[in-house]
């Protein structure tokens, strides 16, 4: 899976992210899944079977004859041939024909599912261009990037999965996504007691969705959205059918994204320029060191945070040069335990639910992995509307 951002969807629209923290990223209806499905379900289901199941459900005669007379081949010709009649009756054939039809749409529909890919745009902030300040956002906020796209990555699996989607992969997902949100979590902790009061030290910020109390109440409201979540799957998912679940997850994951990227794009537009301008190149990887050691020492899945924040850098030079900075010499030794359990646990899941929709794929006989292929023009449009956040006022028109 690449490490570059982008947003696609089966009705191949790009949609405008976060650019409003209300506005959804990609909106599940738009998919020709979920809602196509059911209502193919409901249009196609013939009416005469509709009163069979019916029956069978309150325990019609069907349901009797079949218990008393189960043993013996009189017994279970009388059931189908009484069923057939009663339920059907000379429509016989129309029904068989009619649940053939249904059949090839349902086929029709996974197929469809199969081939979906969908995520928001999750484009990676430049790392080494020159610019300290966005260096030490950067370092942070694309490790929230990249579990964003993992997260994302394992929606689509599980929508792959159409029917034989289960409550136990729902769970799954949300161990998964503990983690990478709790980790979202723990940053805007150390941005609140470690970052800001020094940089606040030296400059003025102005931003109306920066300032002090707008900072505390988007924090707030980001840790609140872990909560919001965990109760939706222990609560509410439990008792949906896995794939309607499904809709509603993505739904508010969409909600969710769409408000932290907004938030994190704006700091890497507005902040970087004033911080550059009042604090030394070493100073600001100093400001970096504790952040990371804040997050270090505070958060309740330490060993992930080391993980979160460099693996998303692949030059094997400036991941050294990283891990070096943050890292004495004896700490060091610690991170191959730490990385050990980060696999075991976090990365294993991710592997798990994507060896199980590929399982399912290859079951209806459709091609894995066909819907990981992204468009270049969805790069170049998200790239695009990515330079566009904070910088006028189409996006902040209040702000002087």
């Amino acid at each position: 899976m690449s490490s570059s951002e982008y947003e696609t969807d089966t009705d191949v629209e790009v949609e405008e992210t976060a650019l409003n923290y209300e506005r959804q990223l990609s909106d599940p209806s738009d998919d020709e899944s979920g809602v196509d499905s059911g209502a193919a379900s409901s249009k196609s289901e013939p009416k005469g079977l509709k009163k069979f199941l019916s029956k069978n459900s309150e325990g019609g005669i069907v349901r009797q004859l079949s218990k008393s007379l189960s043993k013996s081949n009189m017994g279970r010709s009388l059931s189908r041939t009484f069923s057939r009649q009663q339920f059907w009756g000379d429509e016989d054939e129309e029904m068989q024909a009619s649940m053939a039809s249904s059949s090839e749409a349902f086929k029709q529909i996974r197929s469809r599912k199969a081939h979906t890919y969908s995520a928001p745009a999750l484009l990676m902030a430049p790392y080494g261009s020159g610019h300290p300040a966005l260096d030490m956002f950067a370092l942070f906020h694309n490790g929230i990037r990249q579990e964003l796209e993992y997260i994302f990555y394992i929606l689509s699996a599980m929508e792959r999965m159409f029917t034989d989607l289960s409550y136990g992969v729902i769970e799954d997902w949300y161990s998964f996504f503990e983690v990478s949100w709790g980790y979202i979590v723990d940053y805007l902790a150390a941005e609140r007691t470690a970052l800001f009061p020094t940089l606040e030290k030296r400059i003025e910020i102005k931003h109306p969705d920066l300032i002090s109390s707008q900072r505390n109440q988007k924090a707030a409201r980001l840790a609140e959205f872990l909560n919001r979540m965990n109760k939706k799957v222990k609560e509410t998912y439990i008792n949906m059918p896995a794939p309607e679940a499904l809709w509603d997850l993505r739904y508010e994951m969409n909600k969710g994204v769409s408000f932290l990227l907004t938030y994190i794009m704006t700091e890497e537009k507005v902040l970087v320029p004033d911080i550059e301008s009042a604090f030394k190149p070493k100073e600001i990887v100093q400001i970096e060191r504790a952040t990371f050691q804040e997050m270090l020492a505070k958060s309740p899945n330490a060993y992930a945070v080391p993980n979160i924040t460099f693996r998303w850098i692949k030059d094997p030079v400036i991941y050294a040069e990283i891990v070096n900075r943050h890292y004495p010499r004896q700490q060091k030794l610690k991170l191959p335990k730490d990385l050990k359990k980060f696999e075991q646990t976090h990365v294993k899941l991710l592997k798990m639910i994507n060896h199980e929709s590929k399982e399912s794929v290859i079951h209806a006989n459709q091609s894995a992995g066909f819907g990981e292929q992204v468009p270049q023009f969805y790069l170049d449009e998200a790239q695009r509307r990515v330079e566009q956040v904070g910088d006028g006022e189409e996006e902040y028109e209040d702000y002087e």
